[in-house]
């Protein structure tokens, strides 16, 4: 892994600057933000490219998984006015149109030269990659800015895509997620766990395989765990530890082994266990929730296993969306040394030392 170029080596004066932004951020079942740290983590770099009197800002973002097709929850119209509100710009709202710089994209218009496109991913090109869709974004631009670390695993039109098109450089956000993971690939003090969880298992379960051979200890929860269970995997591992025991729909505490689908947070043996291996740890990685915190009754087993970790003496780094959204609900995200952005992409970039976009940054 070879060094990224900085935002600060481009002259960004006077020119057309295009900025994938990872502004997918936590939303309740109305839409509505429920947690807009992934848009302040870009701030930074939004400021400064401000600063450098660019001739306009485009920033292109994603939320959620539409899947090629518009979904009216997942646009980014309220992504847009936090935005707005954060960068104190008036209190006239976003003008929504159609075109943008004689180019078709959904747009929102924040100021007299800064642009956030409608998602990307309600185009169905954008994750397949289309060469021709990631040229028609190039034409919006000519400087590319990439600060969503939390897409960096995905070569997508508007991550790597964009790339073969125009220069490209790394926003202040991704090389401080590149730095501060990296200390983790390096000697950490030991004993090393992980703590994964959450939804997205497609993200976690490739890369469970290849942080076997870096941590001492991997403990697995949420829907991951449940899946890895299902599908008899690591069920006499020494190194990594499944939930053994759970609350179901009905909040009745069942063996993981009778129903692992049936799991919705993880019950006192599996946080026994949990806690029995943090509290040895010297270095802690956590990414992912340990059950469907969205709901109330399903938050306790990921409130005391985070609550533990805060509490050790290990050196602490948390990673993802949804890992974010948990720990400042429990008020601990200022006991961590380190807290990411990204969740699949930060494990995949632990497992594998990089990821398709810092290659091509």
């Amino acid at each position: 892994m070879g060094m990224m170029k900085s935002v600060k080596e481009a002259n960004l004066k006077n020119k057309k600057i295009l900025m994938r932004a990872g502004f997918d951020v936590g939303i309740d079942d109305a839409g509505n933000i429920i947690d807009d740290t992934r848009i302040r983590e870009a701030l930074p770099t939004i400021k400064y490219i401000l600063e450098q009197k660019p001739k306009e800002l485009i920033i292109i973002s994603h939320l959620g998984r539409p899947e090629g097709e518009v979904v009216e929850k997942l646009r980014l119209n309220k992504v847009a006015e936090r935005l707005k509100e954060l960068l104190r710009m008036s209190n006239v709202k976003c003008q929504m149109s159609n075109e943008i710089l004689n180019v078709k994209f959904q747009n929102y218009k924040i100021s007299d030269n800064i642009y956030l496109l409608e998602n990307i991913r309600f185009y169905p090109e954008e994750e397949k990659n289309e060469p021709e869709f990631a040229k028609k974004l190039a034409s919006l631009g000519e400087i590319f800015v990439f600060e969503a670390f939390s897409a960096g695993h995905r070569e997508h039109a508007s991550t790597v895509g964009l790339m073969d098109y125009l220069p490209s450089f790394a926003g202040f956000e991704m090389g401080k997620e590149v730095g501060e993971l990296s200390k983790l690939l390096g000697k950490v003090e030991r004993p090393y766990v992980v703590i994964i969880g959450g939804a997205k298992t497609e993200d976690k379960a490739p890369v469970i395989e290849n942080l076997k051979n870096k941590a001492d200890k991997i403990l697995v929860g949420g829907r991951t765990s449940n899946l890895l269970r299902q599908e008899n995997k690591y069920q006499h591992d020494d190194k990594i530890i499944l939930t053994v025991d759970g609350f179901d729909r009905n909040k009745k505490l069942i063996n993981a082994e009778e129903d692992p689908l049936a799991i919705l947070d993880i019950g006192p043996k599996t946080i026994k266990l949990f806690k029995g291996k943090i509290i040895k740890a010297k270095t802690i990685l956590v990414a992912g929730p340990l059950g469907k915190i969205e709901e109330s009754e399903f938050v306790k087993g990921t409130k005391e296993v985070y609550g533990a970790v805060a509490n050790s003496i290990a050196y602490k780094v948390a990673a993802g969306g949804d890992t974010i959204e948990a720990l400042n609900k429990f008020k601990l995200f200022d006991k961590f040394d380190f807290v990411s952005t990204g969740g699949g992409a930060a494990l995949e970039f632990l497992a594998k030392g990089t990821l398709p976009v810092i290659e091509k940054l």
